[in-house]
């Protein structure tokens, strides 16, 4: 069997690449795993986590779709240590901005089929080839496979996944949080904290200046800090206003509820789409804060299921 692991938001991407897969191969339907596509998604009668782990046990070869979404999903990772704990034949496939170093833990280690690399149809070519030797399957000639090939690394280098809403605004919120929390000295892992601000403003398209981590620890900060938060927000404006006030948010309800100034944190809590239970500060502004900051992390936790 190949079984080919993702993320639900890179579906299309999922689709490409069996369709590539079944052009390249003389495989049966039924040897292919991809939960996202209809005729290769899991069968009734057993628990997801069940299926997942028999089905990476009886595949040869498993083929990770690497993009930001799938690095953040707890199934990704969850088949990405099965298939590296059995020995499988494990082809990750880098989606734009991704490097190997991306990849989590012993898996950095492993060659990969990068997007950004001139070669990557010939790369991919080559795993495709293997893959038929481990399972016997017999190669397809003809321009078909090459078109499947360049049609879906095509897809690859261009893949942009359709962040839901309510996602795209906690990223904002959390990103401009996590700044501000950096400049304050109140994270107790600065490397990690540093790392995802990184990913968040990946997810969001804005480009972080090469210099900002060095930056925020200068004496002059403040300064920096502001100019960095003027800088991403001027992007967010120009290309994803609507995510504008869950940026400013991030900042502007730390220093609202640090004074207390209950009037402050209700102005900007009507910008925000907010559970109903949230819109309105409590008398506690600092506890009304954590319950905002909450609810936007349990709503990226949820995506990564």
């Amino acid at each position: 069997m190949i079984f080919i692991s993702h993320n639900e938001t890179d579906a299309p991407l999922a689709q490409a690449l069996v369709e590539f897969l079944r052009d390249s191969l003389d495989v049966p339907p039924a040897k292919i795993r991809c939960t996202s596509v209809p005729g290769f998604q899991l069968p009734f009668g057993k628990t997801i986590s069940g299926q997942l782990k028999s089905d990476i046990g009886a595949s040869n070869a498993v083929l990770v779709l690497i993009t930001r979404a799938s690095l953040q999903s707890r199934w990704v990772v969850f088949e990405l240590g099965a298939a590296w704990a059995l020995g499988k034949v494990i082809v990750p496939i880098l989606g734009p901005g991704l490097s190997q170093s991306d990849l989590p833990g012993p898996m950095a280690e492993y060659p990969v089929v990068r997007s950004d690399d001139p070669n990557a149809t010939a790369r991919l070519r080559d795993a495709v080839a293997q893959i038929a030797q481990e399972l016997a399957f017999a190669e397809r000639g003809g321009g078909g496979p090459q078109n499947r090939l360049e049609s879906f690394i095509g897809a690859l280098r261009k893949w942009s996944p359709v962040v839901p809403p309510e996602t795209a605004n906690a990223v904002a919120f959390q990103l401009s949080w996590l700044l501000t929390l950096l400049l304050m000295k109140q994270t107790p892992n600065s490397s990690a904290v540093e790392a995802q601000i990184e990913a968040y403003a990946a997810e969001l398209d804005v480009v972080l200046p090469p210099t900002w981590r060095h930056d925020l620890q200068a004496s002059n900060s403040g300064k920096a800090f502001n100019g960095l938060l003027g800088t991403l927000g001027g992007q967010l404006v120009a290309n994803k206003p609507k995510l504008t006030p869950y940026f400013e948010a991030g900042l502007n309800l730390i220093m609202a509820a640090s004074k207390s100034d209950r009037a402050a944190l209700a102005a900007i809590a009507t910008k925000l789409d907010l559970p109903t239970q949230l819109r309105e500060p409590g008398e506690d502004a600092l506890a009304w804060l954590n319950r905002v900051h909450d609810h936007f992390e349990t709503v990226l936790r949820e995506r990564t299921g």
